[in-house]
Order: C-alpha cells, then structure tokens, then sequence
C-alpha cells in the first residue's frame, strides 16, 4: 500500500450500515469497487466508487459463491488491469471494467490536496508565530521550506514503516536522520537552525492524519501549490495545474514506441520540475515488473534531466523528484544554470530525445538583451523554442502563448515546426488553465520525421470544459486538418497553425468582402497615467470638459443600446496617443475591444448617435461606404462576426485587424431597409423594456423575435450552404448569447429552414442513366414541378413510386429556386379517410 490512492485495487470493508451510505467513508482508499462484507445478514455486496455521487450497487454475492467470483472475475479484478484503468485519465481510451469510474482518482486527489494543503499552512504559520517570539524578523523562507521538506519526509518514511527512527520526538535526530538518507552524495542546503520553530513544526507535522496511503504525485504538489511564495511564484512564472498539463502533454506522446535506454527527456526552465515528475511515473509504467528500487533510481536519473536558474526552484524541483520516487535518496540532475546563456544547454539538448518545456512568456529587459549577444528573439519564449528546435528532438511538448499560431514574432518557428514533424497537435487553453495566471495558452506537441503527408490535429478547451479535461483529457472539440490547409499553409510565408471545426466555412466566405471593404475602426482614447491620476480623468457624472462615453465592457455592455456611461476628461495633454482626434461626434458603432466572454459570443456593438467617447477597452466604427450604422452594428452582433472572431485569435482581445476582416455579405437595398428598420424598433422597445413592468414579458418576447429577424436576413445574405449553416449554428449551441433577454436560439435562415410538405408523383423517368422523381411540391409553388434523385427515397419504398402518388418530405420551401431545394426523411402519406369529411 505504498501509493494506496493510485494502487488500490480492491477494498474490502465491514459497514455498519448497508446502504450507499455506509459505503461512502470508504472512497478515500481510492478503490473503484469495495466489497462489503455483512456478517449478520450473511451477504457480500460490491459497491462501484462513483466521483460525483453515492457509490452504486453492483451485485450482492452469497458467501458460499465468493470464490467463484473471484475465479470468474480475476481477468478484470487482477491488479494490473485497474492500475491500466486507473492510469487512462489522459490517453483518451474507454475502461471496459463495469466497476471503475474514470473521475475518482482526480476527485480523490483533489480532496488529498486539499487537506495537505490545509496541513502544511498551518505549519507555516505556526513556524512563523514562533520565530517572531524569539527574533525581530520574520523566520528566512528558503530555510523554512528545506525545514518543512526534511519533516515532511520524515514523516512520510515513518508512516510507511521504512527501517530508521523516522518518527522520534526528537525534532534535530529527524532532521539528521533525514539528510543522511537523502542527501549522501550531495551537502544539503541549511534548514531553518531555530530549535523552537523546528520542534513546533515537528510537533504538528508529526500528529497529523496517516502519510501511509498519500500518492507520491500528492506530496509533489505541496511544493508547486503551498511551499512557494507568491513573490517567487510571479518570478518563476509557477502555476498550479502545471503537473496535469505536464501528464496530458506526455500521454499524448508516443513514448511507448521508444526503447527504454532511449527515452531521455530534458526540461529547460524547470521550475518545480513537473515534466520531469510526470515522465517518471510514465517510466515507472515502462519498466519491467520486479525492477529494484535501486536499479529503477538509477535508470530514473539517468534519463531524466533540467535546467533551472533560480536557486529555490532547484532545490523544489530536487525535492518533488525525491518524494516522487520514494524513498530513494538524491541524486537528480537538475542543472543550476542560465537557459540562455549555459554553455551546457547544447550538451543536454543533444543527449534529450523528448524536450518539455513550460518557458516564460515575457520579453527580455534591455540590459538581457545587450549581455547575451546570440539572441534571435526579443521574446524569451520564441528564443527558447528557437534553441530546442536547432537540435530538433524526436518529440516535442512545449506550453506556449496563445500567439504563438499566428502571432508575428512567432513566423520563423511555426515554418520549423512544420518543416521538421511530421505529427503535430495543438491544443487551445482557457485563461482559467493555470490559477495564478490569466494567459491564454496553447500546448504543441509534436513527433516523429516529416514525412510527404503530414498530420496536424487542433483541439480546444472552453472555460466550462476545463475541469473536465483534467479529469479524462477530453476537449471541447478536437479536428485534423485538411490536406489542402495543410500544403497551403507549408507554402506560405507566414504560415498559421491553427484549424477549427468550422474552418470551411471561412473558405465559403473567401469571397465576400470584409468589414474594412465598408467601415474604419480606432480603438478608444487612452491616458499617459491613468492609475495614478484616475480620480481626474473619468468620473460617474458630468463635469465640464468631460465627454460622455463608454469604459467597462463588464458592466452590462449588450447589443445595440449602450448603457454605463461614464464622463472623460478630453484634455489632449493627458491623453497617452491621437485617439482623441476620431470624429467621435459623428455617427458610429462601438464594439468592446475586452473580450465580454472567452468561448463564442465574443463581441457585441451598439448603435450611437449621440457623439459618445470610449476608452481602451472599446473600438470606434466608423462607416465609409453606404452602409448605414445599424447594418454594421447587426453585422457585428451576428453569429458570423464572433465566430470569426473566436476562431481567428491568439490573443484576449477583439483586435482591430482581426475585426476588419470579418466577411460580410453583399445585400440588396431591400435587405438593408428591412435590417434598418429591425434595428430601430428594436432599439425603441429595448429602451422602453424594464424587467418590472406590468407588460416587460410582451416586450421581451417582441426583442427576441426582432433579434431572429435580423438573424434571418443576415443569414438569408450571407447564402450558406445547408451543412455549413447547420455547423455554424451547433458551434453556438450551449452558449448564452449577449443581451438582457433569456437566450435566444438561432436559427436556420428562412431559405433552409425544413418544413413537412405534401408532393405529388408527376413522372418518374430515367435521365442519361439516373433515376429521378419529378413532382409538384404543394406549399412551394404547385404550378411549377421539381426533380430530385431516387437515391434520396428509402429502398424500401422506391417500389411504390408511381404517378399521382402522394409522398411527405422535410423541404426547405422558404428557397428562390428549384435547384435551392432539398430534401429529407422522404415517406409517404397517408392515405385519405373517406369516412373524415374532408376527402
């Protein structure tokens, strides 16, 4: 029971109770299946462990029939098949055991963290409580975090029974006890000398709840997740989650394929090392059964190395490697040097085939720069990507900024990337991914040689997805790219690394023009200082040389009628850029620039007449042809524009590049009237509409019915082939769509809404080898026949087609023209009752 949560295959239990109930204290051993044995009643019943509800009844097994039980079952109950079933969270394969639900271990884990974490804060505060008793400052946090490690170790190694006197109460014969196990090679670093914060910290560490039955991956985390100071935790850029991305990231590498001696991996900016923790459980699986801890070690070591420029960071990265392979002692190769300036990175990437990687994001400082003259980038995480792909791994997983498929700076690696693997996969982030950070990320993972027919996969996971991704590695969707993205890309220039499910309908629209064809968008005015000096730049009522305006898309920004406003000051000496010499005074649209969700609905805009201002967080849109502001502001509150929008980023904003090149269609001037005049009315009942008034639900019913109007006379414009329509509106599916209303559903355009509709059977002939139906479709225009192929009726019923038969079909009647039409779920009608009167 050495790792009980991730190795507990069976539990056998003697409730009190029999009932779900009684089962429940159980979950903890993290045992998908108990076996609850009622002696009094004389009957054994087995339990499936469920995550997010009450353990579930299996079957009751008589006592006399045990045995054979166990004899029938022992393919699936043995060992090593619940240890597969348990290790599948990210592989993306089903379990086929009856009794295993792949939620428990992540559910398990989470509350293990929890309690440890809970543990070890205290500690700290005790620690520090304690020192300030006896000191003027505050206790080193470097030495406390070795103190609290040795402890912890100690403790781990006392409850698991390892030979020594790991438990003693006295607290400086632990910490010695401890060191000369874990460090015989290498002198440890100094721990915090305080003997009276030393023996408190003993004291709790040592009461606490049972280390016995704590996965190894548990311990790891108190490191990544408590034991790091937010100063240290902004400065290494350290995110909570970073160890699940790391094991998704491995799990879809073909590590397997390699041959043991062969599977040497390298992580440069290691941080806490959770590549490194990661690919030794996956070695752990790799190994053959009955492997000593000590040649496992070895091996370990051996194949497992970073980089690490803070001091802190190594010793965490050390210590997550040793309680992760328990109880061996030290030893690990984790490398005290500058990634970018060690002469010593060309060594271990040389040696690596398989680079993880998590580097940091930002820019170097000018001092960087001028002192390592061999940078290629300005950017620290294309330099870091830029050096790992000049010795070209045989895999690849990197964390990256959401830039990096389309951004600039990014051009030179995405045209290597694609050059040199053959497989590679992407992966889209929320903000929410890490939980001390808000950056968009995006993970690539790639493998083996190219070859002549590459393969890129693309996947995304929204925001109310994410959880669930952790727990079994599903995204919200997941698509490969076509051959034809593929090669047109590869002979590009500035090639874009990024697909979506809806990627053909962006090729339908190539055609079309786009918004800036008809429109000039400016971002709003912005201050030279505008935390400092907030109080004298924008306020919540007149002032005079204050212009009224919009500045915070969080505050109920909605379609088409602005609402929040807020007043600036228009001085031009405060004003950080020209922002302020836009013709804000003419009539425009204003979009949010912040994004107002982070999955579909992405943008809205509001029609304004009456001269407003906006800050930073909007864009200005400014009419240059004849399209009037409501056609544009319904352009941009469509379907299409946030789809675009969302499928076509790399950053949290709404940029104004990306913005301008939203299709648009090419309406007719009846299309235009007919979208003016919604708009208006739908301004009018909307400023009108408060949810208290005695007829508010009449008025919201009438804005939701103008809303699919205008929805339909854009659609309608836009021309979309059926498929492609129909995809566009399954994208929205599930999302709650901007406005105050209860969401409105999209729908179909009237030309392919399908309606059930009577033909007769005019004529069935043979056309230059093809069977066809001609008929006159009763609610389309019944003075004019169509035709359609025979394929399209069922087989069974092609022998009934006959002359001034009646058939039912879905149509989409609301089509111009024949050849618009189609068809669906073809049958025919009922035959006419004589007897109802209307025969």
């Amino acid at each position: 029971m050495a790792n009980a949560p991730l190795s507990a295959c069976i539990g056998i239990a003697v409730p009190s109770q029999h009932g779900p109930e009684g089962i429940m204290t159980y979950r903890s051993l993290g045992a998908p299946q108990i076996l609850a044995f009622h002696p009094d009643d004389e009957k054994i019943l087995r339990w499936k462990i469920l995550a997010a509800s009450k353990p579930e009844l299996i079957e009751a097994i008589d006592p006399a029939h045990l045995r054979n039980a166990i004899l029938t079952n022992k393919d699936d109950w043995n060992p090593e098949k619940v240890l597969r079933a348990k290790s599948m969270r990210f592989t993306g394969q089903a379990s086929q055991l009856d009794f295993f639900d792949i939620g428990l271990i992540p559910m398990i884990e989470e509350v293990v963290y929890k309690k440890l974490d809970d543990l070890i804060l205290d500690v700290l505060t005790i620690s520090r409580s304690v020192y300030q008793e006896y000191h003027d400052t505050d206790p080193n946090y470097d030495a406390l975090v070795r103190l609290v490690f040795r402890l912890i170790a100690a403790k781990l190694l006392g409850d698991r029974q390892h030979p020594g006197k790991w438990l003693s109460s006295n607290a400086q014969a632990v910490i010695r006890e401890v060191e000369n196990f874990y460090f015989q090679n290498t002198p440890p670093q100094a721990v915090l000398e305080d003997i009276h914060v030393q023996n408190a910290a003993w004291h709790r560490i040592r009461s606490a709840f049972s280390f016995q039955n704590l996965s190894v991956e548990a311990l790891a985390y108190i490191y990544e997740n408590t034991l790091v100071d937010p100063d240290t935790r902004e400065k290494l850029g350290i995110h909570a989650t970073a160890y699940l991305i790391a094991e998704y990231i491995i799990q879809q590498l073909p590590i397997d394929d390699l041959p043991l001696e062969e599977c040497r991996f390298f992580e440069p900016f290691a941080g806490h090392a959770p590549f490194l923790i990661a690919a030794l459980r996956k070695l752990r699986t790799m190994l053959p059964a009955g492997t000593s801890t000590e040649k496992r070690h070895d091996y370990f070591v051996r194949m497992l190395s970073g980089m690490e420029y803070e001091a802190l960071a190594c010793e965490v990265a050390g210590y997550s490697l040793i309680l992760a392979d328990y109880p061996n002692p030290n030893g690990w190769r984790i490398e005290k040097a500058n990634v970018f300036t060690s002469p010593k990175l060309d060594n271990y990437l040389t040696q690596a085939n398989i680079v993880l990687c998590n580097p940091p994001y930002e820019y170097f400082p000018k001092n960087e720069r001028l002192s390592y003259p061999s940078l290629r980038s300005v950017n620290k995480a294309v330099e870091a990507l830029s050096r790992v792909l000049e010795k070209a791994p045989r895999m690849l997983g990197f964390v990256l900024p959401r830039t990096f498929v389309d951004g600039q700076m990014y051009v030179e690696v995405r045209k290597r990337i694609s050059n040199l693997y053959n497989n590679i996969s992407f992966v889209a982030l929320p903000a929410n991914a890490f939980n001390y950070s808000d950056a968009e990320t995006v993970l690539l993972i790639a493998h083996r040689e190219r070859t002549a027919q590459p393969t890129w996969k693309f996947a995304l996971v929204d925001r109310k997805d994410y959880k669930q991704f952790l727990f079994t590695g599903q995204t919200t969707w997941q698509v490969q790219a076509s051959t034809g993205f593929i090669e047109d890309q590869l002979n590009r220039n500035n090639p874009i690394l990024w697909y979506t499910p809806i990627h053909h309908l962006w090729d339908a629209l190539a055609s079309l023009p786009r918004l800036e064809s008809v429109a000039e968008i400016h971002r709003g005015i912005e201050y030279k200082s505008f935390r400092k000096n907030k109080a004298e730049l924008v306020t919540d009522v007149p002032r005079e040389g204050f212009a009224k305006g919009l500045r915070l898309t969080t505050k109920g920004f909605e379609p088409y009628v602005p609402t929040y406003f807020a007043y600036f000051n228009m001085n031009r000496e405060k004003m950080l850029y020209e922002a302020y010499k836009h013709p804000w005074e003419k009539p425009k649209v204003i979009a949010n620039a912040g994004r107002i969700q982070s999955d579909r609905w992405v943008i809205a805009s509001v029609v304004d007449d009456k001269g407003l201002v906006c800050y930073q967080n909007f864009h200005g849109i400014w009419p240059t042809a004849n399209y009037p502001v409501e056609v544009i502001a319904a352009l941009i509150n469509s379907p299409i524009a946030s789809a675009f929008l969302s499928t076509h980023r790399s950053a949290w904003h709404n940029r104004k590049e990306t913005i301008s090149q939203i299709p648009i269609p090419e309406f007719r001037h009846s299309q235009i009237r007919r979208i003016v005049s919604l708009v208006r009315e739908y301004m009018l009942l909307r400023e009108q509409w408060e949810p208290w008034q005695e007829h508010s639900k009449d008025s919201e019913s009438r804005c939701r019915g103008i809303i699919k109007q205008i929805d339909a006379e854009l659609l309608t414009a836009y021309n979309l082939p059926r498929e492609l329509e129909f995809r566009l509106l399954e994208y929205f599916h599930g999302y709650e769509r901007p406005g105050p209303f209860s969401s409105v559903k999209l729908n179909t355009s009237p030309t392919k809404r399908l309606y059930t509709s009577l033909m007769r059977i005019e004529d069935v002939r043979n056309e230059e080898g093809n069977e066809v139906v001609e008929v006159s479709l009763m609610n389309w225009n019944p003075h004019l026949t169509v035709r359609f192929p025979v394929s399209l009726v069922p087989p069974n019923l092609r022998s009934n087609l006959d002359r001034d038969v009646l058939l039912l079909a879905e149509v989409n009647v609301g089509a111009k023209k024949a050849e618009d039409l189609f068809f669906e779920a073809i049958r025919l009608a009922p035959e006419l009752d004589p007897n109802d009167g209307l025969a």
